[in-house]
């Protein structure tokens, strides 16, 4: 019996022969300081054979069991959202990315401890775009997510520079990851057609805009170690259409009768409601006439008669399709609402030479 166990303990000592152990901590810095980061792959190379792999545990130490090397290195995984630390003994395989290796080392017999390797938190901006209904600015329940929308985050740290674009999701989300700090800003690209909408208000639109569609810009806004910033929403509504047609009413009763031919020519301009021109137009070679791309609110149009010429009225009400909308006093309609999409086709101005002419 004691000849077997004086065997069994040189065979134990023969197999342990040349183990070695490699181990190490990955930390996080946090707002208490540097902490263990849980989750981080760690695998041991020679060349191109792996030794060994493991995860950090939940207070971020590894163990890897291999035996006396020469000439190794740890390849290191972080999670999405960190980046290394400068002064971590590890350095990335290409400017900013999660994973790095560190120098050549050697393993002796006794094993090794590899100095701390050192981890930050990478920053974020998301948002959502979303179909403004009612052009209020503001998100609300039942207002559905609004394809097509670009979203492009732009660095502000000296001259402007494109850092990342991205199309919104079907569900109308976006998110820019793995930031790190600096000063930042985000353009959107609406979809052909789309407006955006008003901007500024607490939740809603971060987008402002001088044009009518196209590109719009955030605010600056300076991003720190690890911050979430969130609620980056754009909004965006369809347009709406004002117009229809100016006639000769060669009658004068103010309706549109068979026969009465367009009107060519005249000029007309789009009204806010304090009566300050939003854009004009001129009736074409049948005397049809459109404002298009508007946001809504109130409006009204006046029409420029042409020379010698004055409005007809048409009944006040029901007839609205056929009828002149226009006071002949004012050559103006009467303020309307013009609603997010909508697509309005009833103003309409009859032309006639003034009476005892």
């Amino acid at each position: 019996m004691k000849r077997t166990a004086v065997l069994l303990a040189m065979l134990l000592m023969l197999c342990s022969a040349g183990t070695a152990q490699v181990k190490g901590r990955v930390t996080s810095r946090g707002s208490g300081g540097w902490t263990g980061l849980p989750g981080v792959i760690v695998r041991l190379f020679q060349g191109s054979r792996m030794l060994g792999r493991a995860q950090t545990d939940g207070e971020g130490r590894y163990a890897l069991e291999t035996e006396a090397a020469a000439a190794c290195r740890l390849d290191v995984l972080l999670p999405m959202d960190m980046f290394f630390a400068e002064e971590s003994p590890v350095r990335p395989v290409q400017e900013d990315a999660r994973e790095g290796w560190t120098e050549p080392f050697d393993i002796p017999a006794e094993g090794l401890e590899i100095g701390e390797i050192r981890a930050v938190p990478a920053a974020s901006v998301s948002g959502r775009a979303w179909e403004d209904a009612d052009a209020d600015g503001l998100p609300e329940d039942g207002e559905g997510a609004l394809a097509g929308v670009y979203a492009v985050l732009l660095s502000m740290d000296g001259d402007p520079e494109v850092v990342s674009s991205a199309q919104v999701s079907p569900e109308g989300t976006y998110a820019f990851d793995r930031l790190r700090p600096g000063t930042y800003a985000l353009a959107f690209r609406m979809p052909e057609g789309a407006l955006f909408t008003a901007a500024g208000l607490p939740g809603g639109s971060c987008a402002f805009t001088e044009e009518a569609g196209g590109t719009a810009l955030s605010a600056v806004f300076a991003l720190t170690e690890g911050e979430k910033r969130k609620g980056m929403n754009v909004g965006g509504f369809a347009p709406a259409r004002a117009g229809d047609f100016v006639w000769m009413d060669q009658n004068g009763n103010g309706l549109q009768d068979y026969g009465e031919p367009g009107c060519p020519g005249v000029q007309l301009l789009l009204l806010d409601e304090q009566g300050n021109p939003l854009a004009e137009t001129v009736s074409d070679a049948y005397g049809y006439y459109a404002f298009r791309g508007l946001r809504p609110g109130v409006r009204r149009i006046r029409a420029l008669p042409p020379e010698g010429t004055a409005f007809t009225a048409g009944p006040s009400e029901g007839l609205e399709e056929i009828d002149s909308d226009a006071d002949p006093g004012t050559g103006e309609t009467r303020p309307f609402r013009l609603l997010p999409g909508e697509d309005r086709r009833n103003l309409d101005f009859g032309i006639a030479a003034p009476s005892g002419e």
